[in-house]
């Protein structure tokens, strides 16, 4: 019994969505006006947030992503151009408060996003694919506090040297004084000049 065409296209849209639902990596899918109509489970662990709580968010209205100066890859995207999104601390409970389950809801993310185009060149759907990042960042600021505290302990160690060496020298330079004062005083000599002797 042959396939139908509805079937295949039933089948072909099954998997598709099975990829999109199973994705290790995070997705967000957005309408060409800026509003989420798809995330897949990667996304709702990622930003402890589910689709049914962002129905009234706007990619293009927050005004976070603006302060973190990442919009303009946001805009390039809906205009047509794929664009990577260089690294951004993101808080999803400044921008639609207590939205998120996780306890901290910030979240390090890199992450691309691109277009996706009908056969006329129009943008129907936007696609923001993110990479978690978190736990790296944290574990470079972890080295760079780290090394920041040894380099602190190694300038305390080398002021406490510097300072024990100058001590030293000090004492010796009194010491040398005490003994060229005494040599002096054993040299040193007087003449009375009513009795014309000479004193030591």
């Amino acid at each position: 019994m042959p396939i139908k065409d509805s079937e295949m296209q039933s089948s072909i849209d099954d998997y598709s969505s099975a990829i999109f639902e199973q994705s290790p990596i995070s997705i967000q899918i957005m309408s060409p006006d800026g509003y989420t109509v798809r995330v897949n489970k990667a996304w709702e662990e990622l930003w402890g947030v589910t689709l049914e709580q962002i129905k009234e968010y706007n990619i293009l209205e927050d005004e976070q992503l603006v302060k973190n100066g990442v919009m303009p890859y946001i805009k390039r995207a809906f205009a047509g151009q794929s664009a990577e999104i260089p690294p951004v601390l993101y808080d999803p409970n400044k921008t639609i408060p207590g939205v998120s389950s996780h306890v901290p809801p910030q979240r390090w993310t890199k992450a691309v996003i691109y277009p996706i185009k009908n056969s006329d060149c129009e943008v129907q759907e936007v696609v923001l694919m993110y990479e978690d990042i978190t736990n790296q960042i944290l574990a470079e600021e972890k080295i760079k506090a780290s090394e920041s505290r040894y380099r602190l302990l190694l300038e305390f160690f080398i002021n406490i040297t510097e300072r024990k060496q100058i001590e030293e020298r000090l004492r010796e330079s009194e010491e040398r004084l005490r003994l060229m004062t005494g040599a002096a005083r054993m040299y040193s000599w007087e003449i009375n000049l009513t009795t014309q002797k000479i004193k030591y």
